[in-house]
C-alpha cells in the first residue's frame, strides 16, 4: 500500500530537484569568474540587491499561497463532496509550485549578479541559502499541497 503523504508527481519531483541543483551551479559561477581576480569596488546601487531579493522571497511565498488557495477552492468546487485524488491535487498545485521555485531561484541569480559585480564569490552564499531553504520547504507532496489548499 502506498503512503499518501509521500505521493508526488514524478514530473514535479524532477523539476524540484532541478531547481535545487541549479542553486549549486549558480553558486559556482562567481567562484569561477573570480579566479585570479581582485575584489572591485561595488557600485552604490548594488546595495539595493538584497532588498530586491527579500521582496522576491516574500512575493514567492505570498503568490504561491494565493495560487494554492485559489486552486484549492476550484478543486473543492469541481469535486463536490468527493475527496479529490492525489493526482488532481498535484495537478492543481503545479503552477503555484513552479512559480514559487522560479521566484526563489531568482534570489540566487540576484546573489550571483551581486557576487560577480563585487568579484567576491562568498556574497552569493546567503542568497543561495535563503533560496534553497525556500525550495526545500516546498517539497511536491500531495499531503502538503492538500494542507496548503485547505482540502481535508
Amino acid at each position: 500500500m502506498q503512503d499518501k503523504q509521500l505521493t508526488a508527481s514524478p514530473t514535479l519531483t524532477l523539476l524540484w530537484m532541478a531547481f535545487l541543483m541549479t542553486q549549486i551551479l549558480f553558486c559556482l559561477v562567481p567562484w569561477v569568474a573570480a579566479m585570479n581576480q581582485q575584489p572591485v569596488q561595488t557600485p552604490p546601487w548594488a546595495m539595493v540587491l538584497p532588498l530586491i531579493a527579500l521582496m522576491d522571497l516574500a512575493l514567492g511565498s505570498v503568490l504561491s499561497r494565493v495560487l494554492l488557495t485559489r486552486a484549492g477552492q476550484a478543486l473543492r468546487t469541481q469535486s463536490g463532496t468527493t475527496r479529490p485524488s492525489d493526482t488532481d491535487v498535484l495537478r492543481a498545485g503545479f503552477t503555484a509550485l513552479l512559480i514559487r521555485w522560479a521566484l526563489f531561484e531568482f534570489v540566487t541569480l540576484i546573489g550571483m549578479f551581486h557576487a560577480l559585480l563585487a568579484m567576491q564569490p562568498l556574497i552569493v552564499v546567503p542568497y543561495a541559502a535563503a533560496a534553497t531553504l525556500g525550495i526545500l520547504i516546498s517539497v511536491p507532496r500531495a499531503a502538503s499541497l492538500r494542507s496548503a489548499m485547505g482540502i481535508d
